[in-house]
């Protein structure tokens, strides 16, 4: 089974390639929900503040060596 991908980029000239090119964008923001991030329709005040997430300090239990994830194989 072949899987083709078809691509359609918009070449912005002048402002009549605006509405296709934010239509574009917006498709791929909605897709990955980032469209309510990215959106200028929006005023900076409607934005959800994120909050910096918390560092977790490592245990020695985290602690991996390479070797630790080194398969050797006996010919």
């Amino acid at each position: 089974m072949v899987t083709q991908t078809v691509s359609s980029q918009t070449i912005l000239t002048g402002p009549r390639d605006w509405p296709s090119w934010i239509s574009q964008i917006k498709q791929a923001a909605r897709k990955h929900l980032l469209w309510p991030y990215i959106d200028p329709g929006k005023d900076l005040e409607d934005l959800e503040v994120l909050e910096q997430p918390s560092l977790i300090e490592a245990t020695p239990e985290d602690d991996l060596r390479q070797s630790d994830l080194t398969i050797k194989y006996e010919i």
